[in-house]
């Protein structure tokens, strides 16, 4: 629009006229009204396997400078789905320069590190996350905590589940699903009576829920007829 400045008798336009701060406010809207539609074609493209359309879309949010965390993290989880490990590489090195990457990034990069097979990088992020002084990565939350123990069950890496079990006791992050996942996994490596005790630390603690103490005993059970324990069985 025109507007007319008594003062200096001259005119401006309304562009001109508007302060710094709504002037980045107003970039900053324009820039989500574009962003915001092409983020949700990538995450699409997680459901439909389409790795080659969200390669598209995400050269178009970077070509408009719009990438952010949403679009990084929904090219990771298309890249596991899709079993491209040369993309997943490309984008999680795109997230590391990005800046401290969030706890959502880390843990969808943690999935599908164990989703391609690469339990040692898993666990390399990991002790990046729950280091105190690593400037990197935001700390761990309960997803990224089960994210790990269900891709240690996945694989059978019971020993690095132990171990991380172990550590974030202080941290409080377990709830029922890293109880039931803990138990499944113990059952897996047939360490029956570590169940069994982890069993009874869910069925005193404040996560306990009967859904989750039903599956466990399902898994033990299993697992004493697999020993030929009728005791437990």
């Amino acid at each position: 629009g025109i507007f007319f400045c008594p003062r200096r008798h001259g005119i401006f336009t309304s562009s001109r006229i508007m302060s710094d701060p709504a002037r980045k406010k107003a970039k900053h809207d324009d820039a989500g009204r574009k962003r915001v539609p092409l983020n949700k074609k990538i995450e699409a493209c997680v459901y439909t396997k389409d790795l080659r359309t969200a390669l598209e879309v995400f050269q178009q949010l970077d070509e408009g400078n719009l990438v952010n965390e949403y679009s990084l993290g929904n090219m990771l989880n298309v890249a596991v789905r899709c079993g491209s490990t040369e993309v997943f590489d490309r984008i999680f090195a795109r997230c590391r320069a990005y800046g401290k990457m969030n706890v959502e990034i880390c843990t969808i990069a943690l999935k599908g590190f164990f989703e391609l097979s690469r339990p040692a990088e898993a666990q390399q992020l990991w002790d990046q996350m729950v280091d105190p002084e690593d400037e990197q990565v935001e700390q761990p939350n309960t997803r990224t905590l089960n994210a790990f123990i269900r891709g240690c069950l996945t694989i059978g890496e019971f020993r690095a589940a132990e171990t991380v079990w172990t550590k974030v006791r202080t941290l409080e992050l377990a709830d029922c699903s890293s109880y039931e996942y803990m138990i499944a996994l113990s059952c897996q490596a047939l360490w029956v009576n570590r169940a069994v005790n982890l069993l009874k630390e869910l069925q005193g603690s404040k996560v306990n829920e009967v859904s989750s103490v039903a599956g466990a005993g399902v898994n033990i059970a299993r697992a004493a007829v697999l020993l030929n324990n009728p005791v437990l069985a």
